[in-house]
């Protein structure tokens, strides 16, 4: 008999929670009457602060997750939270729990405590005993040769399993899994299970855990929560690795691409140093694209050269369009077989493309692929051969990629370039759709280099605009982004303090446009009316504002209503004055919607803030068209991603980078102060300020999202 039942939950409010209500319903409705605790000391998704630090300190140091990854926050407190069940089982000595994760779903609920008793009886049988039993199973068998040993009727000794949301758990099960270490290096439930209970060691060991057959489960996960929650629960826990190499960028300001590079840094567990943030740009605003440059980043990283010692390993990437794409040990392990020969002192990435000066391509020794040219944003070496490198001055406003390539072709240095990928994959020059996926393909959250075999360990988004867009479209898969097919949500903001300030900008520029039923929309969001700005702009010549007793109410609650008339030819200045005067009221975020989007889903500015992007849409579909593109040609104009149509339809979910987003968005304060006058920069009529607005964000650093894990409403075409 079942003496008590464990829900573990990682929520706020986890006995509100209309889930685990029906879960309790579920059990007790079908004789599972047992007592019930939802174990919850921990909440995963809340943790941050000093919480957050507490919970780092007994996290595993070592722990390397499927795909080389660290861990979430919530797997972390879910793991505590595991580990509180199994004390109290002790505590009151309880011969046999059932321990449920508060995501799971009962197969066959008028069964369920039949089953269960049956399953125990056939626990009890066992001579040996029995410390826990998995009642729900994920498979990870490494062949279809691989079979579970089978006990009972319903029992077996599982082969090649890993789960941990469902199971039962005896005293002498509970006493085991709470004597090692664990209670001081928590990790990934399933994990630990795992290697408890399953790895005996021996044949002449009993074994410990057991299992229902395939076709017997009687739980299992509930798919649907997990894709809105993100894979594991929202956020890293942010350990580090051991690590032999020190990891280095240049970053003078913030930046998307800085951001996005330190998230995949910390989801691998790597220590990345950001050095230069306290310096101001003195290679001017014009890009690389355009012109050569970047000779300050040599001179700050030589600073920092020389306060590390002589033998320390280094690997160094660009700060703002490169991700890492696995953990240090992989890169630990290519670097001592690349530099095997003691003549290799420091590993370059290569790229097809010849640059800054083309005029010096034929210098470069002929090699067994097309990655020929020394790209300067990715390179690995000691700091004693890197001083050397660098002793020769550079300007600030000189090339660094060029400064390097002499050194190179110099062949006094011990430089050899990384022609098969092996750790730094260059995207310029590569191939476009669809020839680029016989170069490129994205293979378990990694890139796969085809020509080469290999699996690039730095994927770095070097060249023209266009080339960063491609990046930006790879990354939507890469450095953390997504987990075994499903967003893991790393980057988002899971605590405020205080409710942030908002200004909402509404347009109404359409002939004979319902505004009633577009104010109302705006009125019936969830934010609070207190914390907002109202900017309503209207087109006077096609339009008259009209309003209502409801609308009128509304006003008041605001803090500010202001009302704008504009026309044709004033539409894209009042949509720069009204970012302007968010900027002048120094509110935390900027919320624009015109008449091409119907909002449907009230909560819209909660879900976007939470995931804590500069320049984040929610999607809006009308068939196939939306508010969002995946790519643009060269002309900045509307190019189908591959990925297009299931992104629109939703059969793949997530937060998703494109060139463009228009008709709904919201902007944070950085994205309110660095994209003033934007609408009307490089405007051209054919175009609308809407495309001129997100080719600027792209120049200035930030990168348009869509986030399409709910369809907030419908876009309508111009």
């Amino acid at each position: 008999m079942i003496e008590k039942v464990y829900i573990v939950s990682n929520k706020e409010n986890p006995t509100e929670d209309t889930h685990i209500k029906n879960l309790c319903e579920s059990l007790s409705s079908n004789g599972i009457n047992t007592k019930l605790s939802i174990s919850s000391a921990l909440k995963g998704d809340l943790l941050a602060g000093e919480n957050l630090e507490k919970l780092r300190e007994v996290t595993s140091k070592t722990w390397r997750g499927e795909n080389d990854r660290a861990p979430f926050r919530g797997e972390i407190a879910s793991a505590h939270n595991h580990l509180q069940c199994w004390r109290d089982i002790m505590e009151n000595k309880y011969s046999s729990c059932l321990i449920l994760e508060d995501d799971v779903v009962i197969n066959r609920p008028e069964t369920i405590k039949q089953e269960i008793e049956q399953i125990l009886e056939e626990l009890n049988n066992i001579p040996e005993g029995w410390a826990a039993c998995y009642l729900g199973r994920n498979n990870r068998r490494n062949s279809l040769f691989d079979e579970d040993e089978k006990v009972s009727e319903n029992l077996v000794v599982p082969i090649a399993c890993k789960t941990g949301y469902s199971y039962l758990v005896s005293l002498n099960g509970a006493e085991k899994l709470s004597q090692e270490d664990f209670p001081q290096n928590l990790y990934n439930i399933s994990d630990y299970l795992t290697y408890t209970l399953e790895n005996t060691g021996d044949s002449e060991t009993p074994k410990l855990i057991y299992s229902t057959v395939w076709n017997r489960c009687l739980f299992d996960e509930n798919e649907k929560i997990n894709s809105l929650r993100g894979a594991k629960n929202s956020g890293l826990v942010g350990v580090t690795r051991p690590s032999k190499i020190k990891y280095y960028t240049v970053a003078t300001k913030q930046h998307d691409g800085l951001d996005r590079l330190k998230q995949s840094a910390e989801y691998y567990g790597i220590d990345l140093n950001v050095i230069g943030l306290d310096s101001s740009w003195t290679d001017g605003d014009v890009g690389r694209l355009e012109n050569p440059g970047g000779g300050q980043k040599i001179n700050i990283l030589k600073k920092e050269l020389q306060k590390l010692d002589d033998d320390d390993l280094i690997l160094f990437v660009d700060g703002y369009d490169v991700v890492f794409l696995t953990g240090t040990e992989e890169i630990e392990e290519k670097w001592d077989k690349m530099t095997q020969d003691p003549l290799t002192k420091v590993i370059f990435g290569s790229e097809k493309a010849i640059w800054p000066d083309p005029s010096i391509a034929d210098k470069f020794p002929q090699a067994d692929s097309e990655y020929r040219f020394l790209n300067s944003g990715n390179f690995m070496g000691k700091v004693k051969d890197l001083k050397k490198i660098t002793e020769e001055e550079i300007s600030d406003s000189g090339d660094d990629q060029l400064y390097y390539q002499h050194k190179f072709l110099s062949k006094e240095y011990g430089i050899q370039l990384d022609y098969k990928a092996e750790i730094f994959q260059c995207i310029a020059g590569c191939t476009d759709w669809p020839n680029i996926e016989n170069e490129l393909a994205i293979e378990k959250d990694r890139i796969g280099n085809i020509p080469h075999s290999t699996k690039p360990c730095v994927f770095h988004g070097n060249g023209s605009k266009s080339e960063k867009i491609k990046h930006n479209w790879f990354c939507n898969y890469l450095g953390g982004a997504r987990l075994n097919s499903k967003p893991t949500l790393i980057g988002q903001k899971n605590v405020f303090v205080g409710m942030p300030t908002m200004a909402i900008s509404l347009f109404l520029e359409k002939f004979e446009v319902d505004c009633i039923s577009k104010l109302e929309s705006v009125i019936d969001l969830t934010f609070p009316k207190e914390n907002c700005y109202l900017f309503i702009c209207y087109d006077e010549y096609k339009n008259t504002l009209e309003t209502n007793n409801k609308i009128e109410e509304a006003f008041k609650q605001y803090k500010k209503v202001f009302i704008k008339r504009t026309t044709e030819n004033t539409y894209v200045s009042a949509r720069d004055e009204c970012l302007k005067a968010a900027k002048k009221l120094n509110v935390d975020n900027y919320f624009y919607i015109d008449d091409h989007f119907n909002i449907e889903k009230p909560d819209v500015i909660e879900n976007l803030l939470f995931l804590d992007k500069t320049y984040i849409g929610p999607l809006g579909v009308d068939g196939v068209f939306s508010n969002y593109w995946g790519l643009v040609d060269d002309e900045g104009w509307y190019k189908e991603s591959v990925d297009y149509s299931f992104i629109v339809r939703r059969e793949i979910t997530g937060i998703w980078a494109g060139p463009y987003v228009f008709a709904c968005y919201l902007l944070n304060k950085r994205g309110v102060n660095e994209l003033q006058g934007c609408y009307s920069l490089n405007y051209a009529e054919e175009r609308g300020s809407d495309m001129s607005f997100s080719s600027n964000a792209l120049d200035k650093g930030i990168i348009p999202y869509i986030d399409n894990r709910y369809l907030y409403g419908s876009a309508t075409s111009f």
